[in-house]
């Protein structure tokens, strides 16, 4: 239908304001869209609305619609409603299948409930198209708790114990934000170089960087440096020890005041 309009009635159309494009619109209807004989079904539209009318009835709404809409979730565990996207908690998304029921409230909150009717999270509704809306909650790993996942990200360095002071002193001074912070250093050193992330846990150390922004920042480095071509070194290539003296050779050279004679020199 929108490629028709645009192919027929719009195209090479002059805009002048939304009141005259809708007589336009009407008047085009009138005389092309209703009133001419369809492609494929051989009738005239408005001829068949004609008929059709009499036998419609108004709209009366049934009780025998669920009060909720099912949405299904996505694998980044977001669902879409009405043109935008939102967020569930991590771990929502139990492969393929996996739905949601949603329930509007006042105050346009969306109640977002699973399958088995309990509450995981609400969200505000947003007014607009084409919004992701994320509750930060939601992407925690809450599966254990922080202390669990400090020592499961320990264990993936060279010196566990080294790693698990770094770890520790993070906790210490983010409290607030450790789970995030372990939950970063362990996405950013999950298929790393081993002896790259070793030496950006030195690094950090030495420096006293106990922040997980940093550490990935040095890892990082790390890894654009050993992407770089290896500077290529000159080669040097020995003589025949036989053939030393040749090295000695001088070539014969001019005197340059015979030059100078022979510029000032006048013929």
């Amino acid at each position: 239908m929108i490629g028709y309009i645009k192919k027929n009635f719009l195209y090479g159309r002059l805009y002048h304001d939304i009141e005259v494009l809708q007589s336009q619109a009407l008047a085009w209807l009138a005389r092309t869209g209703n009133a001419m004989v369809h492609g494929t079904t051989k009738k005239v539209p408005q001829q068949e609305w004609e008929q059709e009318k009499a036998h419609l009835s108004s709209w009366a709404p049934i009780g025998l619609m669920p009060d909720y809409i099912v949405s299904v979730v996505l694998k980044d565990n977001m669902f879409n409603y009405k043109g935008n996207s939102y967020s569930v908690p991590c771990g929502t998304y139990q492969g393929k299948g996996t739905y949601l029921n949603l329930r509007l409230e006042e105050g346009d909150i969306l109640a977002v409930y699973n399958q088995q009717e309990e509450l995981l999270c609400r969200h505000e509704l947003y007014a607009g198209r084409g919004k992701t809306v994320i509750n930060t909650d939601h992407k925690r790993d809450k599966s254990g708790k922080v202390r669990d996942l400090i020592h499961q990200t320990a264990a993936l360095f060279s010196d566990r114990q080294q790693a698990l002071v770094f770890l520790e002193k993070i906790r210490e001074q983010k409290p607030r934000y450790a789970r995030d912070q372990v939950q970063a250093i362990r996405d950013a050193i999950s298929g790393s170089d081993g002896p790259m992330k070793d030496t950006a846990l030195d690094t950090c150390i030495v420096r006293g960087l106990f922040d997980a922004t940093a550490f990935k920042e040095i890892l990082r480095q790390l890894t654009d440096l050993s992407l770089q071509p290896a500077s290529r070194e000159a080669m040097i290539k020995l003589l025949d020890p036989a053939n030393l003296k040749k090295a000695e050779i001088r070539p014969k050279g001019s005197d340059i005041r015979v030059y100078e004679n022979l510029f000032n020199t006048r013929l």
